[in-house]
């Protein structure tokens, strides 16, 4: 079964007013692959991981002003360095055990977050 493609890649801009609501993106909840995805995995699952991972990362440095702590990474589905640097980022901040695979509960959380970025 094909993941959700959510076409939400960056979170929108703010408001000029002044105001930081942080709009989320359409909810999405893809299921699990039933597989690890880790260094040297591919495909559109690895893509779109790293697609909820960059929004993430650019939802909180736009709308709470947190830089350096997530990493924006290339949605190109392949899951390398840099994505398991993203991951490893991730499971720091949301306090997770730390492997930089994407397990169940990583996969879980990261589809969680992605749905409600600012909370």
């Amino acid at each position: 079964m094909a993941a959700p493609k959510t076409g939400m890649t960056e979170p929108p801009e703010s408001p000029e007013s002044g105001s930081y609501a942080c709009p989320a993106p359409p909810r999405v909840n893809p299921p699990f692959p039933n597989m690890v995805l880790k260094i040297g995995s591919r495909g559109r699952d690895v893509e779109m991981m790293q697609e909820f991972l960059s929004y993430i990362a650019l939802s909180l440095m736009r709308y709470k002003k947190i830089t350096n702590e997530l990493k924006v990474v290339v949605n190109d589905g392949i899951y390398g360095i840099d994505t398991t640097d993203a991951v490893i980022r991730f499971q720091n901040r949301y306090e997770m055990p730390v492997n930089g695979v994407i397990d169940a509960p990583t996969w879980a959380k990261i589809v969680e977050v992605y749905n409600s970025p600012c909370e």
